[in-house]
């Protein structure tokens, strides 16, 4: 399906983006992570998009052209170092403060919930390949209303293109089994690690056997098949 002519691919203005990434955040993610947006206040879900937007320096978004409004976003860090990764390890720290001192007025289920996906995605942030410069996926969500509509698709090669330009050879995302990793694999990620979450999604999907997985594609394959889908389309 061709994606409509009323939306583009834009960089990220948090003045007027920040709403409707936060809102594609909770339609992306609300079969998986209901828990924290029903249980808790809305301002955990806006506060935790504006901190990945701001950890990252390469952010594009799906903007509707007559309301300036997202749909849907990407954010990455491009080059991510050590440096950079720890530098985001205190806003986070400090958002966690927050949840547990009950700013964002959490109920048990939204506690509960998080604490599973913490200890979910540890074994993956152990083996991480955070100690050497690479380029990373933060955050890939798209509005459940712009998707199967080829606006995924747009918006990953807005951000692979911008991965070629700064040099990158390889870029890694983290996702797990109860997200869209078929996408990626179909974009052409490859699997490169997988780790098992136990209980992770318990609360939110009944469910304790879930899978962390951390995604590599080469940057110079990808731009060829977007070059090659672009001639195909006459563009």
């Amino acid at each position: 399906m061709s994606p409509s002519p009323e939306f583009h691919i834009a960089p990220y203005d948090p003045a007027r983006h920040l709403e409707g990434c936060t809102e594609a955040l909770r339609s992306a993610f609300s079969h998986n992570h209901w828990p924290a947006w029903q249980c808790a206040s809305p301002r955990m879900a806006s506060d935790f998009t504006a901190l990945l937007a701001s950890i990252s320096d390469l952010n594009f978004v799906i903007e509707d052209k007559a309301t300036g409004a997202a749909r849907g976003q990407v954010f990455c860090m491009a080059p991510a170092a050590k440096g950079q990764l720890a530098r985001g390890f205190w806003p986070f720290a400090k958002l966690g403060g927050q949840f547990f001192t009950g700013l964002y007025l959490p109920r048990m289920t939204a506690i509960r919930h998080l604490l599973g996906i913490g200890r979910g995605y540890a074994g993956l942030f152990k083996d991480h390949p955070s100690n050497d410069p690479h380029f990373e996926v933060v955050l890939f969500a798209i509005h459940e209303s712009m998707q199967g509509k080829g606006w995924g698709r747009r918006l990953m090669d807005a951000a692979v293109e911008k991965f070629s330009e700064r040099g990158a050879e390889k870029a890694i995302l983290m996702t797990d089994s109860t997200m869209s990793w078929q996408f990626y694999e179909r974009y052409g990620y490859k699997r490169i690690l997988t780790s098992p979450m136990g209980g992770a999604y318990k609360v939110a999907m009944d469910s304790d056997h879930e899978d962390a997985y951390i995604y590599e594609v080469d940057v110079k394959e990808a731009c060829e098949r977007i070059a090659h889908t672009r001639a195909a389309r006459g563009e």
